[in-house]
């Protein structure tokens, strides 16, 4: 289970051509929640028909969706890898057991499910250091209406934590999950949209702000 493009791209770094055709004949799966995951590994040499992602119709892209789509193929005893992100200083992580960061719901599905479940670090997550200008241009950008496309509640807290009495009260925020709406207006974002990231619904949710 690859957790975004990032952890697709670090984990399976130089071994490719020579995934797929391992992916068929053990009868592995690859597990993504987005269209931007699946993409990345069907560029690195994985073939669609080995990839389960959430439903094309379902209401959010997330560990939810893609349990309710692939978690009934599972059978007891498999074994799952969860490849994520850690948020520690680049190679830290390695030091010692490899859980990574993250949220831990699907693991523990995975778990009542009878399967084993491991995780594997593939990528480190860095607080950006803001340079004087860089600072200036966030405060010019939080005051004049600017949309702010927001990904993770993580860039929301790296937003908070470099400008900590910034005033989002007159920014705009697009944000591709409830979880991520709760902590745009927690940090004091008022009109807040929320849709799929998928290009098609980004671009309108952009026109809808403006």
């Amino acid at each position: 289970m690859f957790v975004s493009a990032h952890a697709a791209a670090g984990f399976l770094y130089g071994a490719v051509p020579a995934l797929e055709p391992v992916f068929q004949a053990r009868q592995i799966r690859a597990w993504v929640t987005g269209p931007g995951t699946r993409q990345a590994l069907m560029a690195m040499g994985i073939d669609a028909t080995c990839i389960d992602a959430p439903a094309h119709d379902a209401p959010q892209l997330d560990s939810e969706s893609l349990w309710q789509s692939a978690g009934h193929h599972l059978v007891a005893g498999d074994r799952v890898l969860i490849v994520r992100g850690t948020d520690e200083a680049p190679y830290a992580s390695f030091a010692g057991p490899a859980v990574g960061m993250g949220r831990n719901w699907l693991a523990e599905r995975i778990r009542q499910a009878g399967c084993e479940v491991d995780f594997v670090v593939a990528y480190a997550r860095l607080k950006p250091r803001f340079t004087p200008d860089q600072v200036r241009q966030v405060q010019q950008w939080a005051g004049d209406g600017t949309v702010w496309v927001l990904s993770s509640t993580q860039a929301v807290m790296n937003l908070q934590a470099a400008l900590p009495d910034q005033v989002w009260s007159y920014a705009k925020a697009l944000v591709t999950h409830p979880r991520i709406e709760d902590a745009a207006r927690q940090a004091g974002f008022v009109r807040v949209v929320q849709c799929k990231p998928v290009l098609e619904e980004l671009l309108s949710s952009l026109q809808s702000l403006h």
